[in-house]
This record gives structure tokens, sequence and C-alpha cells, in this order.
């Protein structure tokens, strides 16, 4: 904006995020959180705006425009009497500014204690830890977790779940259609169900292929950024069917996770496991054979929205 359209900030009152702006909206407040703002100007080690970033990015006469920060359950307002009116709700009920999306996730699956790790495997791959308070490491991302005296250490990969996705869909296409037309109404299971037990007929390390899960067009960031990393099979020979290429799939992306859980430096006694990819029976035994722990699967899903509720009772003193 300060290079392409000075005049927007010259009229702007305050620069927030998309959830920021709902809560201004339902509340009048300037507001956002420490699990939010710890991704821009923010530093974890004081909770406060630092002045050296806006400096460096030649923003510090924009100060003004960054809102108030709160703690994710400080961060608190009453909905305004008009809104109130127009939803037909009681007056001045609480709003609660929810966490970030991957915070919120942890707290609906329970990752709260130091040492607490947790992979959530959806179409991108993040692997992280509580840490104490203490800053550790210098890749990935560190932020700030919902309880105010713990921290978050990410390494997310580009990709999880889809690397899977764009397999099946380029070597099971036959299959897929097939499935849809008659296959689940016939067998009354479905076709992941299906890939899986084809894929168990391989034995582990499918015969000497290995998949490489960087089937992002910008590359890989997590644990290393390479913006020309991409995915490819390695080890194929004549004796390998589409079944061993399946397998060294759902293998691959464990073996990117243990890549980063090595990076981030503590040892994983037990793994929490939510996202698309926990539902795989599969994918959740690799994990436990290749970092050597249990892994526990979360009873049911969208544990953002169960982690963002689990934040509002605690703001509201439940």
């Amino acid at each position: 904006l300060l290079d392409n359209e000075p005049q927007a900030l010259n009229y702007a009152k305050a620069a927030l995020r998309a959830k920021d702006w709902i809560f201004l909206n339902l509340t009048g407040l300037v507001r956002s959180d420490e699990t939010d703002a710890s991704h821009t100007y923010f530093t974890t080690t004081s909770r406060k705006i630092d002045p050296r970033i806006l400096e460096l990015f030649g923003l510090a006469s924009y100060a003004h425009l960054l809102p108030e920060i709160k703690s994710a359950a400080g961060n608190v307002g009453s909905l305004l009497p008009a809104i109130a009116e127009g939803l037909g709700l009681p007056t001045a009920i609480p709003v609660v500014g929810g966490p970030f999306d991957v915070v919120a996730s942890d707290l609906g699956v329970g990752m709260l204690a130091t040492g607490d790790a947790c992979t959530i495997l959806g179409t991108a791959g993040i692997h992280q830890l509580v840490l104490d308070g203490t800053v550790q490491g210098d890749m990935g991302y560190t932020m700030c977790h919902a309880p105010a005296d713990r921290l978050l250490r990410l390494l997310p990969t580009m990709t999880g779940t889809l690397n899977l996705q764009w397999f099946v869909d380029q070597f099971f296409s036959h299959e897929q259609t097939s499935f849809k037309q008659n296959g689940a109404k016939a067998s009354n299971s479905n076709l992941w169900d299906e890939l899986e037990a084809l894929a168990a007929t391989i034995p582990p390390g499918c015969d000497g292929v290995m998949y490489h899960p960087y089937i992002d067009p910008a590359g890989e960031r997590a644990p290393f950024v390479r913006p020309e990393a991409r995915a490819q099979f390695t080890g194929i020979s004549a004796r390998h069917s589409r079944a061993h290429l399946l397998r060294a799939v759902y293998e691959g992306v464990v073996l990117s996770a243990m890549d980063c859980y090595d990076k981030l430096g503590a040892p994983v006694t037990a793994l929490k496991l939510a996202g698309g990819g926990a539902r795989s029976k599969l994918w959740c035994q690799l994990f436990a054979d290749a970092l050597g722990c249990e892994v526990q699967v979360a009873e049911g899903s969208e544990f953002g929205a169960k982690g963002a509720a689990i934040n509002a009772a605690v703001a509201i003193g439940l």
C-alpha cells in the first residue's frame, strides 16, 4: 500500500486481520490477539509490538494503525446493541476473538502441556511442539500459544494429504470414476479404504521405492526453504507396481514429518494427529512406527472450531 496506494494509508484508521475486522463490527473495538500478532510485527519474548521490525520495513510512521494486542483469552468485548437487535441476541453478550487457526486446532485436540507434539495433517502438514516460553531453534515459526506462558514451535511443510490426492487423481482416476458411479453402493465402503488396503499389501520400504513429497509448485519451506524442490519417485524398476508407488506416497509424507521433528530437536513421546489425514489408519500406524511413539487421534472433527469455543469459554470464566 505504501508503494502503490499511499492515499489508502492516509485514510486508514487501523490495519486488521479478517477476524479482527469482524470483531470490530460486532464490538466496536480495534483489537487483535497474541497468536495472530506473533506472525508479523510482534515479538514472542516480550509479547509486544517490536518497533525495530516496523523500522526495518519503513513502516514506523504507521505504527498507530496497529491494533491493541490482547492474550487469546483476553480478547473479549460486548456485542453492540444495534447488532444484538438485528441478530435477535441479548444486548452485551460477550464476543471473543478466536485465536489463530493452528492454535485453535491445538486447543481442540488438547495440545497444551510443555513438550506436547501435534501434527495437523491436512492439505499442508503442520508439525509442532509446545514450549515453556523459551525460544528454541532458528528454523520455522515460533508463535504465541493461547496459554500466556507457552509458545509453539512449528515446522509446516507446504503439502501433506495433497500428495496423496494428486497421486490418486493421476494414477487411480478410473477407480475414482467407477467408485463414484457404483462402487460405494455395491461395497458399502469408500475408495480411500480400498487404497489403504492395497498399500498395506506392500512391505515397509516399498521394495526400494522412495517418494519426496514436495508437490507444491512453490517448493518446500520445512524443514528447509527450497523454492525449487519438487516431488519425485526414486528406486523404480520394472518389478514395481502402482501399489508400490501408492505406499511410497504414504511413507514419503511421514518421512518428511520425521525430518521436521528431527529439526525441532525435542523427543516426541506421544503424537497428537489431527486433520483429514488422521482418518487414515495406515498413516496413523506409519507415524507411530516412524517416530517410535503412541499416536493419539482425537475423537470428532473441526478441531479449530472446537478450540475457538474452548478459548471463548476460558475467556468468559467457564
